[in-house]
């Protein structure tokens, strides 16, 4: 027997580590636990059958007869790669097992109408039809078929708890119990699933993207169930997700359908949790929505029952269930923690994959979010240089209103959400590996005692902008030294990557500044606008000093950038995150007044963020974000990191007030989350201008720790909260700044 302490030391387990916040983006694409070469296999498997590692056909004419001789023969392979086996058009009568032993196998078919593997077998007899268990599975044009009917009672066609595993245009086609989703990651795309009673039952972490589901005619006196989903425990990660799929009656059901009630669901287990998104349901489903398990009010209070943004007459929820666990999902926010990244840790495709694939919304939101922070930028400098009564004039507000309307529109897109520790997914397996290792093998060396190819890294870079082939990945080895440079690497130059040799060891330094002439933006150390930029071990400075006010020590207008283990060294506008999607992880910033700053969407990520003594009758204020707009998809969060009083400010720490920011502009966007503190001010947040954008700001804090965390004594502001995990998952790495599309490949640590 197995001991219910066991169940409880799991359960506890879960609970521990319950807070660990959720993932999401909402796409049309693959999970990236997907590779590259097999996203190619799944896309391209009818071109790529000749390459199968064996062929299994009923007439002979391949290397096996029958599909499990072939499963057999892979199992004795040496290592666990990729292996494929084309199974060509008949129809298999076999019962099939895949070891949990035997990873990785790949089924093509010829067509899911040609390439048929089907039995009869029912729970009477204790058998599947189709059983696995090895990680990694995939199958691609294949039916999957129980025949036993629905007099036979349960029938499985198909049983999987292969983690991982993907099918891809195939059908699974029976009665009651058709698709048992028994545990594990699951990924169903462009599916088509028939039968009647609980027809996709278990407790995977299972997405059903772009499938057609088909409700048939059961037996005399029964009613049809889609799902009865089996969450055992309220920390347990599973459940069902329909997304933008269709529930549609299946032509044995259509002549008789008002004579049959279908239903969404049903709760198998006490925590059930089962979704259904952007879907068309039709006629078929009863206004009631979903079903008690037998008549009772079992789980009604502890279910999650969920849908959002549904079509079809079957659609509407006036009628539905009022179950306390039954929701309405009005939030996009909430309806992105069921998606593919944020329930099986999958991402949508990555951009890569294709050459012509289209944006994402998110990166549309990602890109007029930008392209509003530069008009702003625009504004801002013409200010600062005294000339706005001539030029502001010049410049239409109705492309800001153009942008900003654009920008309302996407407001509904589902916002993306959290993958596992490292880096974001938009830093490809190569770039990870560069940014992992010690001394990565550079295409130039910049050293100062001539021992490199150039003296000065301007001259580098002007040799990589002129002549590199493409824009693949640029590596730039700075040797130790100190560097009076002033650098920018405009939006032609993608994928620089400079590795230097330790923060303390490579050193950029300039002392440009507001007081000296120069705007904020243009008073830039070093300036970043192409995407893909990644540091390494390297100090950024602005030596100007306070009383020169703006200076800016590093700004970025990069997509996609990656600065790790680096140091932003200045006092007032040290770091300018300027515009985009930017990530900092393991780095160390020093400043006084707003010295991170700008209308980025970025993360900072196990980072010791230190205040330093400001001039007399200054304050510290360490954020000020500039959101313009409130469907701006930017933002500053703050993660895992500490914020300390520099070695200048300790001594006179009781002179100056440090606070975690204030609203540069109205829809400012700040949070801090399981971040350490002890410097700052009871109040946590100050003020711009009197009452300018307290109440259309949003700063919040979650679960951090130390003696400046308190948050009982904090501003009153009608923007400032109290974050709830739901609230902060918003602003991980994964939601934030789909780092679950380009961070894992670079293989730097992240949190998602």
């Amino acid at each position: 027997m197995v001991s219910k302490n066991l169940s409880e030391l799991i359960s506890n387990g879960l609970a521990v580590n319950g807070f660990i916040l959720k993932k999401e983006y909402d796409s049309d694409g693959f999970p990236t636990w997907i590779s590259r070469q097999e996203r190619k296999l799944l896309l391209q498997s009818s071109s790529l059958i000749a390459e199968a590692n064996l062929v299994v056909a009923k007439d002979g004419s391949g290397n096996f007869s029958t599909i499990q001789a072939a499963i057999d023969a892979a199992a004795s392979r040496s290592g666990s790669g990729r292996f494929i086996i084309h199974v060509k058009r008949g129809a298999y009568r076999e019962c099939i097992e895949v070891g949990i032993d035997n990873n990785n196998i790949m089924l093509i078919g010829d067509d899911m109408k040609d390439t048929i593997i089907t039995g009869s077998r029912s729970v009477v007899g204790g058998y599947t039809t189709y059983r696995i268990d090895g990680s990694g599975f995939m199958a691609v044009d294949i039916t999957f078929s129980n025949t036993a009917g629905p007099l036979k009672g349960q029938a499985v066609a198909l049983r999987s708890a292969s983690d991982l595993s993907v099918f891809y245009r195939c059908a699974i086609i029976g009665y009651q119990d058709t698709l048992m989703v028994l545990s594990q990651r699951q990924f169903y795309r462009n599916c088509y699933i028939y039968g009647t009673i609980d027809f996709i039952f278990g407790n995977a972490a299972v997405v059903f993207q772009n499938c057609h589901i088909y409700a048939r005619k059961p037996s005399l006196g029964q009613a049809n169930v889609i799902t009865a989903q089996g969450r055992t425990d309220p920390y347990q990660s599973t459940g069902i997700s329909i997304h933008n799929s269709q529930i549609l009656a299946a032509s044995d059901l259509q002549p008789v359908v008002s004579a049959y009630q279908t239903y969404l669901g049903r709760p198998w287990q006490l925590y059930s949790r089962t979704v259904i998104l952007k879907t068309y349901i039709g006629g078929l489903v009863s206004p009631l929505g979903w079903l008690a398990w037998d008549n009772s009010s079992y789980g009604l209070d502890t279910l999650y029952y969920g849908e959002y943004n549904n079509s079809g007459p079957g659609s509407s929820t006036k009628y539905r269930v009022k179950w306390n666990g039954f929701h309405v999902i009005t939030s996009a926010n909430v309806a992105s923690l069921f998606s593919v990244n944020s329930l099986i840790g999958g991402q949508s495709w990555l951009p890569a994959t294709k050459p012509n694939t289209k944006c994402t919304d998110f990166d549309a939101r990602t890109w007029l979010s930008t392209a509003l922070t530069n008009l702003e930028t625009c504004r801002n400098g013409f200010i600062e240089l005294g000339v706005s009564e001539f030029m502001l004039p010049l410049m239409s507000n109705n492309v800001s209103k153009h942008l900003s309307n654009i920008l309302s529109t996407y407001n509904t897109s589902v916002v993306p959400q959290t993958y596992k520790d490292g880096f974001p997914s938009w830093v490809n397996a190569g770039d990870r590996k560069l940014l992992r290792s010690s001394s990565p093998t550079p295409n130039l060396v910049v050293a100062q005692d001539g021992s490199g190819n150039y003296k000065t890294i301007k001259a580098a870079l002007d040799h990589a902008a002129a002549t590199r082939r493409g824009s693949s990945r640029f590596v730039i080895h700075v040797k130790r030294g100190v560097y009076n440079e002033i650098i920018e690497i405009d939006n032609k130059m993608k994928n620089i990557m400079l590795v230097g040799g330790g923060l303390r060891r490579t050193i950029i330094t300039a002392r440009k500044s507001v007081g000296g002439g120069s705007t904020t933006f243009n008073s830039a150390t070093f300036a970043v606008n192409g995407e893909g930029f990644i540091a390494h071990g390297i100090t950024f400075r602005n030596d100007a000093g306070p009383e020169n006010h703006q200076a800016v020590a590093f700004r970025s207008g990069s997509d996609r950038s990656v600065l790790y283990r680096c140091a932003f060294v200045g006092y007032q506008d040290t770091l300018y995150v300027h515009a985009q999607r930017q990530f900092y992880k393991e780095c160390f910033i020093f400043g006084t007044v707003d010295f991170i700053f700008g209308n980025a969407a970025v993360v900072f990520q196990n980072c010791m963020i230190y205040a330093r003594k400001p001039m007399a009758n200054q304050k510290n204020t360490i954020t000020a974000q500039g959101r313009t707009d409130p469907y701006q998809t930017t933002g500053i969060s703050i993660q895992k990191s500490r914020v300390m009083a520099a070695a200048d400010l300790t001594p006179d720490l009781s002179q100056f007030k440090t606070y975690l920011g204030r609203p540069w502009k109205k829809y400012s966007r700040t949070v801090f989350l399981q971040t350490i503190g002890s410097l700052v001010d009871p109040d946590g947040w100050l003020e711009w201008d009197g009452d300018f954008a307290l109440n259309t700001l949003y700063y919040g804090e979650y679960k951090n720790m130390g003696p400046g965390s308190l948050t009982n004594r904090r501003v009153k502001w009608g923007g400032y909260r109290v974050l709830s995990a739901n609230e902060a998952s918003m602003f991980t790495v994964e939601n934030f700044i789909l780092g679950g599309q380009w961070l894992p490949a670079t293989r730097v640590p992240f949190t998602s």
